[in-house]
């Protein structure tokens, strides 16, 4: 199965953060983040893309780095639940 996966961009959160994303797929929207631990802060998004090519044949998928991880900004402090929060956002 092939999937148009669009150019990575970047949102600015309402506290300053820089947050990269992806959208591909088609159909209604459904939104993706997984909070990796700290200890793979290195990893991205992209990298768990693959699971996600099928629902995209149905569902127009939104996927991103949270703040800290892959290509999202690095140099940020606040990694709790309410951060990820303003993230989605």
């Amino acid at each position: 199965m092939t999937v148009e996966v669009g150019p990575v961009g970047y949102a600015t959160t309402g506290d300053g953060i820089s947050i990269a994303y992806q959208r591909f797929g088609s159909g209604p929207p459904i939104a993706r983040f997984v909070m990796f631990p700290l200890v793979l802060r290195a990893l991205s998004h992209m990298e768990g893309i693959n699971p996600l090519r099928r629902l995209s044949s149905v569902r127009s998928v939104l996927a991103w780095d949270l703040r800290g991880v892959g290509m999202s900004d690095r140099d940020v402090v606040d990694f709790s639940l309410d951060a990820s929060v303003v993230d989605a956002a």
